[in-house]
């Protein structure tokens, strides 16, 4: 059974006066008359049967056995302290902000949102989107979305996934006219552009062995999700980042006509700050977030053991593949080729 406490306020008062080792001090810091606290640590001896305080002429002190009891009761009001916080902030209404672009938010983490909600039901998620990168010294953030290869100083980063672009366009767009069946098709469509991602063509061109192709035309575009949306409907090619589109590449919404995929070494970043890592809410969130992300991976290695391509083309031994951009194992690009060339067929 448990043991018998005394009257947790007469415990309160007593710790107060003795980690202050006066009843004016404790009065201050419990708003109460010196009076009160008198009458508060009389109470607590009469329940104990012995003395704490020892009344002199200038004053009160503490027994020796009293102030090591209320040095324990410090520790133990500490304890109740931190488990209370702790019960509060499950049972109460907290919020994440996090800033990032505007077109990471819209075709990659908003659709697994719902998800943390239900697990975290009493976290709610504030999305603040912009085409520019976050800025923590400049603004008040839990997390932010970040591009690089994850080695900010002061600031813990996951990677979420990894920086890989390839021209994409509507499944419609593929099968009509003019052809899409090698790099040099390109000159006789739209390329779609987004005026911060100036280099993106150029580099995937050059990559894939056409430096300086010129194309039929050119649309420049200041909203990321718009140039997606203009692709959708069949206006162009775009150079497409693979993470935003798995979904439309694995229905057959959109093709991916050519196989080589541009890498930078660098990557999509959710990073916080050092200082509120340890938040419950934001370990709650980086959890998840983990989760997520390796669920993911599983999930692209099991869709592409599963998808009925032929060995040789898992392996990456098909004819003409350049092997230079593409890396042999890199069975998911290799799979979103395979099942666009199928499509058309």
């Amino acid at each position: 059974m448990p043991k018998r406490l005394p009257p947790l306020n007469q415990l309160r008062t007593f710790e107060a006066a003795a980690r202050h080792s006066s009843f004016t001090k404790a009065a201050d810091e419990m708003h109460l008359t010196q009076s009160a606290i008198s009458r508060q640590v009389k109470a607590l001896e009469d329940y104990l049967g012995f003395e704490l305080f020892v009344r002199t002429t200038t004053g009160v002190e503490l027994t020796p056995q009293a102030r090591h009891y209320g040095e324990r009761l410090t520790k133990a009001l500490e304890i109740i302290g931190i488990a209370t916080s702790e019960l509060t902030l499950k049972h109460s209404y907290s919020v994440i902000t996090i800033r990032g672009f505007t077109s990471f938010f819209v075709r990659w983490l908003i659709p697994l949102l719902p998800d943390f909600e239900r697990l975290h039901p009493n976290i709610k998620i504030r999305l603040i989107g912009s085409a520019e990168q976050a800025d923590f010294q400049r603004d008040d953030m839990d997390f932010g979305v970040l591009y690089g290869k994850g080695d900010w100083l002061g600031l813990e980063a996951d990677l979420l996934f990894n920086d890989e672009l390839l021209p994409v366009c509507s499944a419609q767009l593929a099968q009509g006219q003019p052809p899409l069946s090698v790099t040099s098709d390109l000159s006789k469509h739209t390329l779609l552009h987004h005026n911060q991602l100036s280099r993106d063509w150029p580099e995937w061109l050059q990559a894939a062995g056409y430096p300086g192709l010129q194309s039929f035309g050119t649309r420049t575009f200041e909203d990321l999700s718009v140039a997606y949306e203009c692709m959708l409907a069949g206006m162009g090619v775009i150079i497409g980042q693979r993470a935003y589109l798995e979904k439309e590449l694995s229905n057959g919404t959109i093709a991916a006509p050519f196989e080589t995929v541009l890498r930078r070494g660098s990557g999509f970043y959710m990073v916080c700050r050092k200082d509120k890592a340890g938040q419950e809410k934001v370990r709650a969130f980086r959890a998840w977030l983990s989760s997520v992300c390796d669920a993911n991976q599983s999930q692209r290695r099991t869709s592409v053991q599963s998808s009925g391509m032929p060995a040789w083309f898992r392996q990456g031994a098909q004819e003409g593949t350049n092997e230079e951009h593409l890396a042999t194992d890199d069975t998911f690009a290799l799979s979103n080729l395979w099942l666009a060339r199928n499509t058309l067929m």
